[in-house]
């Protein structure tokens, strides 16, 4: 979209169709013809936006860097012109606003006779709308601007109202100062906090022209940035442009720090670090955005067909692709929700594939791959596409070291030993040990691995819009609602008793305030006649005096051209109709303005709710991305993607800020023609005074009158005002709505159904005929699963990627409600007790926590380097904490090293020896010594039995990673 044709229309309005904010009435007219979306909201003019917003401000910033930067001083000098203005239509408003009683003081000095000069009545009276029109101007620069003036309040009848009035908003003005200096407060210490330095340590020369791609010399790194505590100590290291090198260790051993701190995330506190060319990084604990896969793989790159297949192949994707409704235009939720993990880092290692880097930091890609796709991906990706690149990989699988040219061995965060593999194994115990661990659970050689399968992906590009995706658009209300998010928000708490309490209150109120007004009015002249009698009756002795005096001086051609019934018509129907029929019509006018000020509102409502509307959803744009863009901080950082995180970011700024824009566009338009409307019924209402005989009316009268058509002037704007103020508020009410009816899942407790104290007991599982799916319209992820596990028994669940073993253990959960079939526990169908009470029972805690905690804790290995274990050995102590009968374990040791990994096993078979034990693992060793072993494909149950029956197995052997063993 070109920027130019979609620029606001203000951009190039004129002086008047800025100050009476005509430009905006042709997107008006376009909203009350048509429910108005994003795109209909034209862009803000250039300098407006926050691209060159920013960059003003960070000039003044800069200019500030020998004293203290302040962000208030850099705003008002980045807009001082501004402020200026808008300071001087604020203080011509205070003006106009106090000249109110001089105004009231003239007309009752005129209404008796008193005139300054001749026809100063006439010149009053057009006062009246310029008056007005002053106040509108001041606040239409003033909200033109955005600057938060103090502005003068409504001028009141009695002076010691007046005088209060500053004195009662002191203590807001205060408060609001004290928050606003807070708030620069926080965003200074924020902009002034020390930033990391990237860019001494990576260099973009190309690394063909240098003798090694990674360079480390003496380095020492902290995560405090503090010499004496330094995270890792004495790293030297230098690897050749195209070298395969490959990084081992035991948990906490600084692995995936020493990859951060190349990639100058961890800072450096002594030392000399160099890497050279591009880096492409692949977390351990995998980062996807939100949007298609194919957009996750490109991150920001052209799109170039062969390299994209080529890259999905290599990265064995093209079955999940398959299999995904969309293919690769398949929308995933936030954090990849919609996938597992293992496609997560498949589509994680695709993205750095495609990105074509010269160095690639791989942290433990293969840690929840199956062995398959593991070999797979090792042999077509790393050794293969990735031919003649830097390679670091952090990996606990021992099998690849002998394709890589050098090992690491990493060990209280240092690095121990650092050799081509037969070097190592002749030369470090360490390494041996590790090597050992890995061999006595499991004897797989990767030459004899079969190999995979390739599929062709012939690509899924839809064309069109795509439906029924996971993450769909901001769902928003279109159109009038009506009365009904009212309803909702008056139906909490009694809502509707007070509301109607307080309203009651205020009627009583004003009809008080007003009739006490009248009478004293009415007593200032000690006149007992009605105002309404003598109004209607000096108006019609006026009009007869002059019908009179013009018939009687009129020529005697009048006469003589005019038919005599012509005349009497006129004197007679038409003065009765004047005398009679035209107060009460002109009663009745009040409502057709009231209609018309009504049909107003209703015109602005129609562009305005949908101002708001797309305000709501652009600022959860905003929120949604900023979480995103700080999650995955050091892939984007990592793969050079800060500008464009950062452009995105300023486009939906822009975004938000253009139809904030817009509500206060249509505030001020809407506010200005109510105030004409309002200026026109005021000025002739002091022209008839002006125009009435003198002497008629008492100054009680005439000031109450003038007094009230000021304060119904401001009180009908400010009705109407807050009335659309609260029509465009009252959609926060219908977005809070949306989720306070969000279906929920089952209840957390069902009194007449709940379950033993000590249940579970035994821990038996029966899953019978169990079929289910995550949404309505998906396909079924498990297909008829039916088994038994025995109460006390190990039971392993294997399978390959997406098979659907995490679906059946988050179904003991009930994580998603089954299609068909049931779950029974120890005689208990799951599905009629409560989802606390299921959740609670299979996870209870037990005995005194901290007690309980020094022993899990020396039972886990974890009391001398509990800071250092992660999640794997933490879970544990949790779910031994818990005691629970039935144990799940889903992937719980796959990114840890085989040592703790055996740690952990034999920490189950002791603690855990009369518990059922489900474990869904990729490892052989977790799962060999289970009493049975299930494996699971595209979501049936290929085979139950025990593992080395199952090894035996003929026509399991190609579907079953164990198999292989």
């Amino acid at each position: 979209m070109d920027s130019s044709n979609n620029e606001i229309p203000f951009s190039n309005a004129g002086f008047f169709s800025r100050m009476s904010f005509w430009w905006l009435n042709p997107l008006m007219k376009k909203g009350k013809k048509k429910i108005l979306e994003d795109d209909d909201l034209p862009m803000l003019r250039k300098k407006d936006r926050a691209e060159t917003c920013y960059t003003f401000v960070m000039e003044q910033l800069e200019k500030q860097k020998e004293i203290k930067p302040s962000i208030l001083c850099a705003i008002m000098l980045c807009y001082l012109k501004e402020v200026l203005a808008s300071g001087f239509f604020a203080f011509l408003k205070i003006v106009t606003l106090s000249a109110s009683p001089l105004f009231l003081s003239a007309f009752i000095d005129v209404a008796e006779g008193k005139e300054a000069f001749k026809h100063e009545g006439y010149v009053l009276d057009t006062t009246v709308p310029e008056k007005i029109h002053r106040v509108r101007v001041a606040e239409a620069v003033h909200n033109k601007f955005q600057s938060k003036l103090v502005i003068a309040q409504d001028k009141r009848l009695k002076a010691i109202s007046e005088a209060m009035e500053p004195i009662t908003m002191t203590p807001d003005i205060i408060a609001m100062i004290i928050h606003a200096e807070v708030a620069f407060r926080r965003i200074e210490d924020f902009l002034g906090a020390e930033e990391l330095d990237c860019e001494n340590i990576r260099l973009m020369e190309s690394p063909e022209n240098q003798k090694h791609s990674i360079y480390i010399s003496s380095g020492n790194f902290s995560w405090e940035g503090n010499l004496m505590m330094p995270t890792l100590r004495s790293i030297n290291l230098e690897v050749k442009v195209g070298d395969k090198v490959a990084i081992c260790g035991e948990v906490g051993a600084g692995k995936s720090t020493l990859l951060a701190a190349i990639l100058g995330e961890v800072p450096k506190v002594q030392g000399t670090v160099q890497a050279y060319g591009k880096i492409a990084y692949v977390l351990q604990m995998a980062w996807i955005q939100s949007g298609s896969i194919q957009d996750n793989i490109l991150f920001g790159c052209t799109l170039d067909k062969q390299r994209y297949q080529e890259t999905i192949e290599k990265c064995s994707l093209v079955k999940d692709l398959g299999m995904l409704p969309f293919g690769d235009l398949t929308e995933i939720g936030e954090r990849g929700i919609n996938l597992s993990g293992v496609q997560k880092q498949r589509i994680q290692l695709a993205r750095a594939l495609y990105h074509g880097a010269d160095i690639y930091l791989l942290d433990d890609p293969f840690s929840a791959v199956d062995t398959h796709t593991a070999i797979s991906i090792f042999n077509e990706c790393i050794m293969g596409a990735l031919s003649g690149k830097t390679v670091l990989l952090v990996t606990h699988q021992v099998d690849f070291f002998p394709t890589f040219d050098s090992i690491l061995l990493m060990s209280d965060e240092e690095i121990q030993h650092a050799a081509p593999y037969h070097l190592m194994l002749s030369s470090s115990r360490a390494f041996c040990d590790l090597f050992k661990a890995h061999k006595d659970a499991t004897n797989v050689e990767m030459d004899a691995s079969p190999k995979v399968t390739r599929g062709i992906y012939g690509g899924n590009f839809l064309e069109g819009s795509v439906e029924h995706q996971l993450i769909e658009e901001e769902e928003r209300e279109t159109g009038d609602t009506g009365w009904k998010p009212y309803l909702q928000y008056l139906n909490q708490n009694r809502g509707f008793f007070y509301f109607s309490a307080a309203i009651g209150c205020q009627v009583i109120y004003f009809a008080c305030q007003i009739l006490q007004n009248y009478w004293m009015a009415a007593n200032a002249q000690n006149s007992e006649i009605s105002f309404t009698v003598v109004l209607g009756m000096k108006a019609s002795e006026s009009i007869f005096d002059k019908l009179l005096s013009s018939l009687f001086h009129a020529p005697i051609a009048f006469y003589e051209a005019t038919p005599l019934g012509r005349i009497i018509s006129r004197v007679s129907s038409d003065l009765s109709i004047v005398d009679l029929d035209l107060p009460a019509n002109f009663v009745m006018s009040v409502l057709a303005i009231i209609n018309t000020t009504s049909s107003l509102a209703r015109y602005y409502f129609a562009s305005a709710k949908e101002f708001m509307r797309i305000n709501g959803t652009t600022k959860s744009m905003i929120a949604s991305h900023l979480g995103e863009s700080i999650s995955g901080a050091i892939t984007i950082r990592a793969f050079r993607k800060e500008g464009r995180f950062f452009t995105e970011n300023l486009n939906l700024i822009d975004r938000n800020a253009g139809s904030s824009f817009h509500i206060i566009s249509a505030n001020e338009w809407l506010i200005q023609r109510l105030e004409t409307l309002c200026a026109i019924i005021l000025c002739s209402s002091a022209l008839v005074i002006v125009l009435l005989p003198k002497k008629y009316f008492g100054s009680g009268f005439i000031g109450m009158t003038l007094s009230y058509g000021f304060v119904l002037y401001r009180l009908l704007v400010f009705a109407v005002q807050y009335k659309c103020a609260l029509a465009n508020d009252i959609i926060s009410m219908e977005r809070l709505n949306q989720y306070m009816h969000i279906p929920s899942e089952a209840p957390e407790v069902i009194e007449a159904n709940r379950p033993l104290p000590s249940w579970p007991v035994v821990g038996r599982v029966e899953i019978l005929d169990f079929t289910i799916r995550y949404r309505v319209n998906t396909p079924i992820v498990l297909h008829g699963i039916s088994c038994t596990f025995e109460g006390g028994h190990k039971v392993g669940i294997v399978g390959r990627t997406g098979s659907g073993k995490s679906t059946l253990t988050g179904a003991l959960f009930r994580l998603v409600e089954p299609v068909t079939g049931k779950i029974i526990i120890d005689g208990i169908d799951i599905s009629t007790i409560a989802v606390h009470d299921l959740r609670a029972r299979l996870a209870e805690l037990m005995g005194s926590f901290f007690d309980a905690c020094t022993k899990v804790l020396g039972k886990c290995q974890l009391r001398e380097s509990v800071q250092d274990k992660e999640e794997g050995l933490d879970s544990s102590g949790v779910a031994l904490l818990r005691g629970s009968q039935i144990l799940v374990l889903d992937e719980a040791t796959a990114s840890i090293d085989n040592t703790t990994d055996a740690i952990l096993q034999k920490t189950i078979r002791t603690e855990f020896e009369k518990c059922t034990v489900i474990t869904v693992a990729h490892r052989i060793p977790t799962i060999m010594d289970s009493t049975k072993v299930l494996a699971i494909s595209d979501g049936k149950i290929v085979e139950y039995d025990e593992p080395m029956k199952l090894a035996t197995c003929e026509r399991i052997l190609v579907s079953c990673p164990l198999c292989r063993h």
